[in-house]
């Protein structure tokens, strides 16, 4: 109701990840900008730190360094998750442009909840130059996430941590970006949604 996330809390009797690894002796720590991560659903459990509320890949970045900082040399399980690379697509200056150099005809970023409603109810029709663009947007926002990504693994190396750091890389979900008409995600199950690396 009213946009608030809803679910079940994960039951305290569930042992989880974090758990385990502080179990074996790892500093825990979870840094996101995520609602469905809250407290209230339990998914606090294990973690010697516990932040769902940092916004932006470099937030969070810094965010988890600092943590990290505070006990250099020991075990450490992180849990980063990062919203960077969803709707409305507005990447910065310097990958906008890179995969689509043309003017956007719809401008993504402006009003962009009202864009979004207007294209689901169909009151908005993208063009096969607006469903180019808008796959551009995407893309070069995942572009400038890679190299934030690579920032964050430049500083674990610098730290020492590198070599003994197992990264896992996943995503919760893909998008659709106009294939069959719609946006985003969570409305279907096509394989643009379904199909993420790990």
């Amino acid at each position: 109701q009213g946009g608030e996330v809803q679910g079940q809390a994960l039951s305290p009797q569930a042992t989880t990840l974090a758990e385990g690894m502080k179990a074996a002796g790892y500093r825990t720590a979870l840094v996101a900008y995520q609602a469905q991560l809250s407290p209230r659903f339990g998914l606090d459990q294990g973690f010697d730190f516990f932040n769902n509320n940092t916004m932006g890949v470099e937030k969070i970045n810094r965010r988890f360094l600092g943590w990290l900082d505070e006990a250099p040399g020991q075990p450490f399980f992180a849990y980063l998750h990062y919203l960077d690379i969803h709707w409305p697509y507005c990447p910065p200056a310097e990958t906008y442009g890179r995969f689509d150099a043309n003017p956007d005809a719809i401008r993504f970023c402006d009003n962009w909840r009202k864009l979004r409603e207007d294209i689901r109810s169909g009151a908005v029709v993208l063009s096969a130059a607006d469903r180019k663009a808008l796959a551009a947007r995407y893309a070069e926002e995942l572009l400038a996430f890679d190299a934030e990504l690579g920032r964050l693994f430049a500083a674990l190396r610098e730290r020492g941590v590198w070599d003994e750091t197992l990264v896992v890389l996943t995503s919760d979900h893909g998008e659709e970006l106009a294939e069959r008409g719609g946006i985003e995600h969570g409305h279907t199950m096509y394989d643009e949604l379904l199909r993420v690396p790990f």
